[in-house]
């Protein structure tokens, strides 16, 4: 499947293991259950998560929007420009990557990472954060628990820190 017009996947499975996905303008995941086994095409713009997505090959997701998303799969997940997790989880074998530049924000109803993220850029946590992953806090990465969100709210696996840990406000 390909195209330049916009593709909306409204529900039902949709399951593109035998057959190239490739698509050239913008995709919206707000229902349904998505796999997809290769890397989509630069200059995708993923607008929203919002079901369950299945990645099982490496991608590059530019400023994605994830509300009560679930994200999957086997494919490392590169997070570029400005992103948005909000009561979603990321699961599988693949890594999270935060590139210098990057920002991924995590807002008030929080995230569960069940993977490795490794952070090169900006994590903003607004909400909580829990899982069974680890993040890596890299020399060049800044990791800031914001106003209203707590240490005793970031409960992941391990936290490794090499970089910056700023936290501002009470809790």
């Amino acid at each position: 499947m390909s195209g330049e017009g916009r593709i909306a996947f409204t529900g039902g499975t949709h399951d593109f293991t035998n057959v190239q996905f490739l698509p050239q303008g913008t995709v919206t995941f707000t229902s349904g259950s998505i796999t997809i086994d290769n890397p989509l095409p630069a200059g995708v713009q993923i607008e929203q998560i919002r079901t369950g997505v299945t990645f099982n090959a490496d991608q590059i997701l530019n400023s994605v929007d994830a509300d009560f998303g679930r994200i999957e799969g086997s494919g490392d997940l590169t997070f570029t420009g400005v992103s948005r997790l909000n009561q979603s989880t990321i699961s599988g074998t693949g890594t999270i990557n935060v590139p210098e530049e990057a920002q991924l924000d995590i807002f008030s109803l929080g995230a569960n990472i069940n993977r490795t993220l490794e952070n090169h850029g900006t994590v903003r946590v607004f909400g909580g954060v829990g899982g069974s992953g680890t993040v890596i806090n890299h020399a060049d990465g800044l990791l800031q628990l914001i106003p209203g969100s707590s240490s005793a709210f970031f409960n992941v696996n391990r936290l490794e820190n090499q970089g910056v840990l700023q936290k501002t406000g009470t809790g």
